[in-house]
């Protein structure tokens, strides 16, 4: 049985490079770290040598120890950097929404009234002023004055377009998929080689936020690797993927189709109650009622 084969790094405070060195004897690192940090991901199988005290050798291996205590110390410093790089993005973050609740955005009473519809609705109302409820399936910002939303009410998918003060208002920062939002705006067709939804998109004039939804959307509680118990306890919101919802939609045209052909047969349906050897569950055991106090 042969063990695991170790990778040589050569360090040396007297002759290394952390720049030009690549690990070997010839040309070493010039720090542990250097060596450490650029092999990370087989930092159990790592065997570093270091400048010898010995005037009979070059290098010395380091010890376990040795290597164990560089590791954490490297681990501390990185895990310290990571919390630093996260405080100065939250304070960006705070400058920003601190900026956004300056900036208002009102409806434009002049402009003609909208009417409002389902995203199914779309193909009779091109070049129209129109408004539409739903969820935020995704958003993509583009820079600080263009951001792109693409909604769903049930029926379908719109993109939205917003840009200048319609993407930098406190709101718009926050958005996050899932989220509730009433959209104003014009639906245009799309030019030649441009991509979205059904070949159009709505060039907004107004929006407003009717909920905001928890940061993550859908991914945040389900995925693809979720375990049943999971997808059952959030059957709801699982509904709302496109996955689930077009098999709803199959299921729906199926039934229909049912329905129909023994409808045009001369048929009745009927809901004849059924019969099962275990008891069912009732008012009584899931609420309790104090009929004789």
């Amino acid at each position: 049985m042969t063990g695991t084969t170790k990778l040589d790094l050569y360090t040396s405070e007297k002759c290394g490079s952390d720049l030009t060195g690549d690990g070997s004897q010839t040309k070493p690192f010039a720090s542990i770290k250097k060596a450490i940090t650029l092999y990370e991901d087989k930092k159990s199988d790592l065997q570093i040598y270091v400048d010898s005290e010995a005037s009979d050798e070059t290098f010395r291996i380091l010890s376990k120890t040795q290597l164990k205590k560089h590791m954490k110390e490297l681990s501390l410093s990185q895990k310290k950097h990571e919390s630093q790089l996260e405080h100065k993005k939250q304070e960006k973050r705070e400058i920003r929404l601190d900026q956004a609740s300056a900036v208002a955005v009102e409806l434009d009473q002049n402009l003609p009234q909208p009417v409002q519809i389902k995203t199914r609705e779309i193909p009779s109302n091109i070049n129209r002023r129109v408004l539409v409820y739903g969820w935020v399936d995704s958003i993509r910002r583009q820079g600080k004055k263009l951001m792109f939303i693409t909604i769903r009410d049930g029926s379908g998918y719109l993109q939205c377009v917003c840009a200048d003060k319609l993407c930098q208002t406190n709101h718009a920062l926050l958005l996050s998929p899932e989220s509730t939002v009433c959209m104003y705006g014009v639906i245009n067709t799309l030019p030649v080689g441009k991509i979205a939804p059904g070949g159009v998109e709505l060039t907004c004039d107004y929006w407003e936020l009717i909920a905001l939804a928890p940061p993550g959307g859908l991914e945040a509680v389900l995925n693809e690797e979720s375990n049943p118990d999971t997808q059952l306890n959030f059957r709801h919101l699982q509904l709302r993927t496109e996955e689930t919802s077009n098999i709803m939609r199959v299921n729906s045209r199926a039934l229909q189709a049912f329905r129909d052909h023994y409808t045009a047969m001369g048929y009745y349906e009927v809901n004849p109650p059924t019969l099962v050897q275990t008891q069912c569950e009732g008012g009584s055991s899931l609420f309790e009622f104090k009929y004789f106090e």
